[in-house]
């Protein structure tokens, strides 16, 4: 059916523009010697302000500078759950 194809190829889309965003932020922070933040609690690793999912990143991140933090998702459940203020 059209329509399913349609949503499937949207889908493929928005997971392309997220990936090329991440490429390019990666590159970026490699380029100007910034750091790989990977979160303590899940695995995330972020590059500048945005994370990403575990697993996700490219060879060229894990060779970076690696710090870790917590992700904001992760903040959020521990706000939730009473175990940060």
């Amino acid at each position: 059916m059209l329509a399913d194809r349609i949503d499937k190829a949207r889908a493929r889309a928005v997971v392309t523009t997220r990936r090329s965003a991440m490429l390019r932020a990666a590159s970026g922070a490699r380029r100007a010697g910034g750091f790989t933040t990977v979160c303590a609690w899940c695995g995330a690793f972020g590059i500048g302000a945005e994370f990403f999912e575990p697993g996700s990143e490219p060879a060229f991140a894990t060779r970076a500078e690696i710090t870790h933090g917590i992700c904001p998702s992760c903040l959020d459940n521990l706000r939730r759950t009473g175990k940060s203020r």
